[in-house]
């Protein structure tokens, strides 16, 4: 009586063989639940909206007294959101996806948590 095959992890292809340097088998995979939408792949980033420089005319450069002593010059990565105050920049800091120290703020005592350490003696002659 033949023995059947060990059993494996590869799939036969369904359907005609295929091309001789193709091969013929297929690792599993697990099957897409029939309830969701067919996945849908992003074609590329989304271009950003560059925002137009402004243009200052000879006479504001020649005159001292018209001139602002800051230019906001938006540079073109910008994403079209100034901020208010520099301090307010400054203070919101974007932190990575794996800085979950800020996240969860849970306030205790450590102290009631915690016993502090006791004292040791310590001994000075020689352990046999």
């Amino acid at each position: 009586m033949p023995r059947r095959p060990p059993p494996t992890a590869l799939r036969l292809i369904d359907g005609p063989l295929p091309a001789r340097g193709k091969s013929k088998f297929t690792l599993p995979s697990i099957p897409r639940p029939t309830f969701h939408p067919p996945s849908t792949v992003a074609r590329g980033p989304v271009p950003r909206s560059r925002e137009v420089t402004s243009v200052i005319t000879a006479n504001a450069v020649t005159s001292p007294q018209s001139q602002p002593s800051h230019l906001p010059i938006p540079s073109p990565v910008s994403t079209g959101r100034a901020s208010p105050s520099p301090s307010l920049q400054s203070s919101k800091l974007t932190r990575g996806p794996w800085d979950h120290s800020r996240s969860i703020s849970v306030p205790f005592d450590v102290e009631s948590v915690l016993a502090p350490p006791k004292r040791v003696a310590v001994s000075s002659g020689s352990v046999q």
